[in-house]
């Protein structure tokens, strides 16, 4: 565990990836909030996205 947490989690590599997953993520909790949910429905429908479905929706968000 505390291999993976220093290799991989909190790496100084993972940091560029890291914030962009949290842009990404804010993006589509902003929207969805925007758009009238409320925060726990945004925040449990963000939680269940997977990553590619999450991309897909972030990219639809930028046209």
């Amino acid at each position: 565990r505390s291999f993976m947490f220093e290799r991989v989690y909190l790496a100084a590599d993972a940091k560029p990836h890291q914030q962009r997953a949290h842009a990404i993520v804010r993006r589509i909790f902003d929207h969805l909030v925007d758009e009238g949910r409320s925060a726990q429905d945004a925040t449990d429908y963000v939680a269940g996205m997977t990553d590619r479905f999450a991309l897909a929706y972030a990219a639809r968000l930028e046209d």
